[in-house]
Parts: structure tokens; sequence; C-alpha cells
């Protein structure tokens, strides 16, 4: 089978990465998948990282009501020469995929929404998510009752498709190479043997819960635990300095370590007893938690979007935005490190039989699959014409 892959996404996100890892996927699969998206974008670099195929021919452009013609256009041409057999769409506007419905291309076309955001319920985006593909994909279950059966989407409608991470990436890290990568953390931070480190990684941004999660860490050392938490990410809209001015007021800026940006994110992960994602909303695919789970690591996390799903363990899911029920979990785990331990062994073989690249392209390729072909008219007639 051959599959392209669209995604208009201009900034790093989960979005972007699910839709790397579902082409890589089919073509560890034996299919063959390119990647197209805004030239530039981290979309397309990461997906050049990754070996698939990004075609020069179809860098899209800012989509506009006055260049949808031409960008159309374009895509049908290389949809025709390439015989391209499914075409699948990330993006959350919807803009495209409208277009294309309208115009009409020969082949099916699969939506795939991994957007923890709620649609709206206008007429245009009904019309979008029942008739503008001819089949959508979401990421998660909770998406269905809570985001498309208010604006009348029923469940015979969707296909859920779990993400998916590359394992080969991660598979070295639990036992010797999280030994390491600890001594290596200590080593670059200056901490003492015995002190319990834990932390979140991702971008600094309000939706992200890092404040919740500093005031419960300011709780834990009120109660007389030591620990150091790592705060690892880019800032966005939160800075650094706003955040280690509350460990300040809280007295535990000594406590708190900031990396900024990372570019092995994952090395961090492998340190810590424990990772935590105190996210206040949001969370359509949770990368972070996935690779915390694939290096060994449990997850303290809260219960929105998907991460009640990925993550699958009671005592470790706390409401959002609650800092003392965030400390009572996280209090838990710092006093029974074993413990925390044996949850992380659990939480690797979860990601290992749930979350693997080989379970995503099965469950993407049986999808595709079901996805009826349509007839091919058009694209003989545009192949004749080069005869």
């Amino acid at each position: 089978m051959r599959v392209l892959h669209i995604g208009l996404l201009r900034f790093a996100s989960a979005i972007s990465w699910h839709a790397v890892m579902m082409a890589k996927a089919l073509q560890e699969r034996g299919h063959f998948c390119w990647v197209a998206g805004h030239p530039g974008s981290p979309l397309v670099a990461l997906a050049a990282r990754e070996g698939l195929q990004v075609p020069a021919a179809l860098g899209f452009p800012e989509l506009r009501p006055w260049n949808w013609g031409h960008v159309v256009g374009k895509l049908r041409r290389f949809l025709i020469d390439q015989r391209v057999d499914r075409l699948i769409v990330h993006t959350g506007s919807g803009h495209l995929e409208a277009h294309l419905a309208r115009r009409g291309l020969g082949i099916p076309l699969v939506r795939v929404r991994a957007d923890a955001r709620v649609p709206r319920a206008d007429l245009p985006h009904r019309w979008l998510y029942l008739h503008g593909c001819d089949r959508l994909v979401v990421s998660g279950a909770y998406m269905l009752d809570r985001h498309l059966a208010p604006i009348g989407i029923s469940r015979e409608r969707v296909s859920v498709l779990p993400p998916g991470i590359d394992l080969s990436e991660t598979t070295w890290r639990p036992d010797a190479g999280r030994q390491q990568a600890r001594e290596d953390i200590r080593h670059q931070y200056q901490i003492p043997g015995g002190v319990p480190l834990f932390g979140v990684i991702g971008r600094l941004s309000p939706v992200k819960g890092h404040q919740t999660l500093i005031e419960a860490a300011g709780r834990l050392a009120a109660e007389g635990r030591d620990f150091r938490l790592f705060i690892v990410g880019a800032e966005e809209e939160v800075t650094i300095e706003e955040l280690r001015a509350l460990g300040r007021r809280l007295g535990i800026e000594e406590r708190l370590v900031f990396t900024g940006h990372v570019e092995d994110p994952l090395f961090y992960a492998a340190a810590f007893d424990f990772g935590v994602i105190p996210s206040l909303g949001s969370e359509a695919i949770s990368r972070s938690a996935l690779e915390f789970m694939a290096v060994g690591v449990p997850v303290v996390a809260s219960l929105v979007g998907i991460l009640p799903e990925v993550v699958s363990e009671d005592e470790l899911l706390v409401p959002p935005g609650r800092p003392d029920s965030l400390a009572e979990t996280l209090g838990r785990l710092l006093d029974d490190l074993p413990h925390a331990g044996r949850l992380g062994e659990r939480a690797f073989r979860r990601v290992q039989r749930h979350f693997s690249l080989e379970r995503l392209g099965e469950a993407l390729e049986q999808l595709l699959e079901e996805t009826p072909a349509r007839p091919r008219a058009a694209q003989r007639a545009h192949a004749g014409t080069h005869e």
C-alpha cells in the first residue's frame, strides 16, 4: 500500500510526532509512506530524521481560501503520478479535508484527529466530521463521549487508534542504561547519592501544570522529604524565572533543577525514579507518558485527556490542579522507591504490549484495508495523458 500523510502543523507537538510514528509503523510493515507538511516545520524535519520520504513537490503554504485550488491541484497530481492508495490527513483546522472532499480525489481520505480541544459544534465542523472524510480516527476512547458525542457524532462512525512509540530507541535504557543515566545526572548537577529524582518533561506552558507540581513539591518539603525536582523543557508561555520565583516563595528553590530545552529528553526520563505529568488539560497523545513508560519509569499523571488510558494505574492518577492530591501520591512513591520501581516495570510491560510501533502498525494497516478503495478512473485518465 502507498500512503501519503499530510500534517499541517507549524510547531513541535505530540500530534506531529504521532503522525510520524504512524507513517513509520506502516513503513516497517512493508508499505511505502510519504510525509508532507509546511516547509521547515518540525513535522517535516522529524519525518526526514526518521528516514521517511518527504516529497519536495508537496511543500504546503499557509492555507487560505484563495490558494486552496492551487494546493489541491498540486496534491491531485502527486496522488495520480505516484499512484497513492490512501491519504491520511492530520490537522486541527479541517480546511484542507473539507476542500478535498468537495473536489473528490478518487482515493480514500482518512482524517486522524489527535487534538485534545473540544471541536466546535457549528454546521461546518459537523459536516467535516460526518461527511468530510471516509474514515474518522481519534487517538483515545475519551474523545468519543467527551468530544464527538456532544456534536452528534456516534461511536459507530469513529475508529480509535491509540498512539505508538518506537521502542528500538528506548529498550536499552532500563537496567544498566538507567543506572548510567542516574550517575551522569547526579554528577552533572552535583546531587548526592540517595536523593530521589523525579520530574516533568515538556514545554513550559500554563496548561502543563508546572505551578501545581511546584506547589506539591513545597508540601513534600514541608513534610521533611528530600528530593530533586527536574523541570525539563523549553520556555513558551511560562518562563523559568516565573517558576523559580514560585519555588523561592515556597522555600524549595535549591530542590528545583531547570534544564531548559534538551536534545535527549529520554536521557533525563531514564534517570528519574518516577515521572510526573501534572497537566491541567490537553494531552491527546501524551508522548511524555509513553517515553517515561518505555524507559521503565512510572508516571504520576492528571486525570485528563488520554492519560488515564495510557497510564492505567489508579494509584498514579490524580485530579488536575490539586497540589494536595498530587503531593500525597508523590509522597507515597518517595516513601517506597522499591514499589515505584515495580510500577515502572509494569509500565514497561504495558507499553510493549499496547503502544509499540508493531501494535500501531497492525491496527493502522487493518483500518486502512477496511476503508474501501474508490475507482481509479481519474488516475487512469490522467496517466493516459503521459503515455
